[in-house]
């Protein structure tokens, strides 16, 4: 086996790091505008992209384990509307604390516990519908 030449690592992580910068772009931008939209106050942008930043990484934790609960429990719901419903409520019990947690870590950001459950759902919403994954094909034969 041959070993990697340098240009490939260093071609790979560069292509890694534009990845990566490319989904906080998104999901700083989303943010910025949902918090306009919620009129969530915040004393600077670099508060703002540190919460963003917390929210991505313990986010994939989050997802680690919403995930494993979803592929458990929604397959065994026969209507595809009642399996949204179940999957939104999974992310959104793990979603809405991490809110109150970053809200309570950053004194730069004020966001109302209302407010908090708001941007909760609307996040999980966008993701679920975004991702659209209908669990009732999953288990059936070809």
């Amino acid at each position: 086996m041959r070993k990697p030449s340098l240009q490939t690592v260093i071609g790979i992580a560069l292509l890694l790091i534009v990845v990566l910068g490319f989904i906080f772009v998104l999901y700083y931008f989303g943010m910025i505008s949902l918090f306009y939209l919620l009129g969530i106050e915040y004393r600077s942008l670099w508060s703002l992209a540190w919460f963003v930043i917390l929210f991505l990484v313990s986010g994939v934790i989050i997802e680690m384990i919403t995930k494993s609960l979803i592929y458990t429990v929604v397959p065994k719901v026969k209507r595809y509307s009642l399996q949204k419903v179940c999957e939104i409520t999974i992310q959104f019990v793990f979603i809405f604390p991490l809110i109150h947690f970053l809200e309570r870590l950053f004194t730069s950001i004020t966001i109302p516990v209302v407010t908090q459950a708001a941007l909760a759902f609307l996040i999980v919403t966008i993701e679920t519908l975004i991702e659209n994954k209908d669990y009732t094909k999953r288990n059936k034969p070809i």
